[in-house]
This record gives structure tokens, C-alpha cells and sequence, in this order.
């Protein structure tokens, strides 16, 4: 968008589909210097909130817990795909099940809210971090998610009051 309208900015897209803040931050850090930007446009998808809470979504993703009131990086590095598959014939299906239900309950905030909003102000904060490291200038955008009306008041508020306590540049596209 930025490359189209503004023809003297080089932009790039650094966007993830499936992503969640956790792996956009742990990307940032991995390629950041690759490009040293002069601005970071961090946009915050409402499902992106949410997946932080999955170590597995389409796949295994890594997944930052609360321990002792400090988060952590699980599920790191990422296992394999023959970690989940070679030994699948042996899994009962009622197990696979199971975990599906759990993913799903995760997923839409029926079970697992506890640290939520702690890992994701926590994942800002180093994101700002990022961005300070690579002397990049940082705006996060919130974008809507038709179909996430659930999160919406409890997301939107959330970030207004987290951005706003933590002087970071924040604006809800939605808004617009």
C-alpha cells in the first residue's frame, strides 16, 4: 500500500498470513537488520491477539508462557513435521480430537485467558525494544477482523489503554 501511494517511500512487506504477535516479533528480530528500516508499521490483526495463545495453529508455532511473572519462549525451535506425523498410526483418534476441542476453546477464549493480556504487552514492549535496537521509528495499527465481534470492545480497550500508558504510537484503523 505505502510503496503504491507514496512513490518515494520503499516499502516492504514483511507480513505474515497466520501469524501471531509472538511471531511477528520473533521475525522482526530475525530480519530486522537485513533492512534497517526508518519505520516499523506494526499492524495488530484482532486474531493475532488471540493466536499468541497456541503453540499449534496450522502448525506448530512457538509460544511465549508466564512463568513466576516472567514470559518465556516454549515450543522453540519449532518441531518438525515428521515430530507430529511419524507416529501418528499409534495416536488414538479420540487424543487428536481432544486437542483439536482445546485449540478451539484457546482459540476463542472459552478456556486460557489468564496471561493474555500480560504476554501481549509484554511482546509490545519488545517489539518497541526492536525497533529502538534498529534506531526505526514504530507505529502500531489495529486493523478489524469482521468475523472476531467477540474480542472487539475487550482487544480495542485493552490496546488503547496499554499504548496509551506506554507512550507508543497507536492508531485503530477501524477508527478511520
Amino acid at each position: 500500500f505505502f510503496g503504491e501511494k507514496l512513490k518515494s517511500i520503499q516499502a516492504i512487506n514483511l507480513g505474515v498470513h497466520g501469524y501471531g504477535i509472538d511471531q511477528q516479533y520473533l521475525y522482526l528480530k530475525e530480519v530486522g537488520k537485513k533492512y534497517q528500516p526508518k519505520l516499523i508499521c506494526f499492524i495488530i490483526y484482532y486474531e493475532d491477539f488471540i493466536r499468541n495463545s497456541l503453540s499449534f495453529r496450522d502448525y506448530a508455532k512457538p509460544k511465549f508462557i508466564l512463568k513466576d511473572g516472567k514470559a518465556m519462549l516454549t515450543n522453540y525451535p519449532v518441531p518438525e513435521p515428521d515430530f507430529y506425523f511419524k507416529n501418528s498410526k499409534n495416536i488414538p483418534f479420540f487424543i487428536v480430537f481432544l486437542s483439536f476441542l482445546r485449540q478451539i476453546f484457546l482459540y476463542y477464549g472459552l478456556i486460557g485467558k489468564n496471561g493474555r493480556k500480560e504476554i501481549c504487552a509484554y511482546l509490545f514492549a519488545q517489539i518497541k525494544q526492536a525497533a529502538h535496537d534498529l534506531h526505526s521509528d514504530l507505529i502500531f495499527l489495529s486493523i478489524q477482523n469482521p468475523f472476531g465481534r467477540v474480542y472487539k470492545n475487550y482487544i480495542d480497550n485493552f490496546l488503547v489503554n496499554l499504548f496509551r500508558r506506554s507512550d507508543m504510537l497507536y492508531l485503530n484503523l477501524a477508527d478511520i
